[in-house]
């Protein structure tokens, strides 16, 4: 086993894997970094469409794979809390 890459913990320990974190009874949340990177860039692909400078299909289709890796974590809040009406219900082209 590699060492660096290796870590032997506890069945019950919470542990981080592909972006989310595994919690004892097969409960999956987001990592803090997904969460946090995810926001950075949905920030980033509303203020480009908003200008004018990404077109709706790329948008749409970067925020809806996102949306289908943070589907397999215990994630509906904070999907509502993000898209509460829609990807960019609420806002406005310039």
């Amino acid at each position: 086993l590699h060492p660096d890459k290796t870590r032997i913990e506890a069945c019950g320990a919470p542990t981080t894997f592909l972006g989310y974190v595994l919690l004892p009874g097969g409960r999956r949340r987001l990592s803090d970094a997904n969460v946090s990177r995810a926001a950075t860039r949905i920030q980033a692909w509303r203020q480009a469409w908003r200008m004018g400078a990404a077109d709706e299909a790329a948008v749409r289709q970067s925020i809806s794979g996102w949306l289908a890796h943070a589907r397999f974590a215990h994630s509906r809040g904070l999907r509502d809390k993000w898209f509460p009406r829609g990807w960019f219900a609420e806002e406005t082209r310039a």
